[in-house]
């Protein structure tokens, strides 16, 4: 049994409780903490975030999404990660590197951003497989090396298959904005900046989160709204993720709204 601020759990805890900050990563980003009926992940801001406030992952570095569905396969003759073995534009089970290329979605990468993210490799006759990301290399002439942790398992065909990349989803974290953002990653548990920028973010159970409104929400499903970092209530209409539902009303908007987040258990 180890202690944590939060609670006593029967699982070995970091050293960074869950309402600290820290200037450098006390564990891998992505970890997740669950504590009795709350779960947290760990997590990386790329500006200022409250505690309570809605984080997603940033989408001027990109968002979750850096490479389209109309990225493809290319070969590299010379890999410089894993067992540095050419790389072919057609995969073959066994194989841990790809080449990927797009003319503009690459833009900026840069070596290990994409560590923990994941590929999906989408092909209608023959592949339709997502594998985790182990390390990438910085983008040149339109290209990006990547590394998996696993073997490919089945053949892809280059020339078909569409090709997506997701970075680790709570890596590069910004406020959350219903009009930029399809995803949510969850509350942030302490005041994240750029000088402390490792944050535990809170993705399931009871959580206080800052709120647009201060009605209506016992009850109610809650979305992320067009005001950065708040939660609001979900209308008729609205095709965005639920976060969660509303456990009580708040006394006026900007409030912590206790909210029954169900966003990533």
């Amino acid at each position: 049994m180890s202690r944590n601020s939060g609670g006593n759990y029967g699982i070995l805890m970091n050293a960074q409780n869950i309402y600290d900050r820290s200037a450098t990563a006390t564990v891998a980003v992505g970890t997740r903490l669950p504590m009795g009926d709350r779960v947290f992940y760990y997590g990386k801001v790329s500006t200022t975030v409250a505690r309570g406030q809605l984080l997603a992952p940033d989408e001027s570095d990109g968002g979750p999404w850096t490479v389209a569905v109309d990225g493809s396969c290319v070969a590299i003759a010379s890999p410089v990660l894993g067992d540095k073995r050419a790389i072919t534009a057609a995969l073959a089970i066994g194989d841990k590197g790809i080449g990927v290329t797009h003319a503009s979605y690459l833009d900026g990468i840069v070596a290990h951003q994409l560590k923990d993210g994941y590929i999906f490799l989408n092909d209608s006759a023959t592949e339709q497989t997502c594998y985790k990301i182990r390390d990438n290399t910085v983008m040149a002439s339109d290209i990006v090396e990547i590394l998996l942790y696993d073997e490919i398992v089945s053949v892809t065909e280059d020339a078909t298959t569409s090709v997506c990349v997701m970075q680790n989803p709570f890596m590069n974290l910004a406020l959350a904005d219903q009009t930029l953002d399809e995803t949510v990653a969850g509350v942030a548990m302490a005041v994240g900046t750029t000088t402390y920028p490792y944050i535990w973010v809170q993705t399931w159970g009871p959580a206080s989160v800052s709120s647009a409104t201060s009605t209506a929400h016992a009850g109610t499903n809650m979305i992320v709204s067009s005001d950065a970092g708040d939660a609001t209530i979900e209308t008729t209409g609205d095709i965005l993720p639920v976060i969660g539902f509303g456990i009580c009303d708040v006394a006026s908007a900007t409030d912590g709204a206790p909210i029954m987040l169900r966003i990533r258990p």
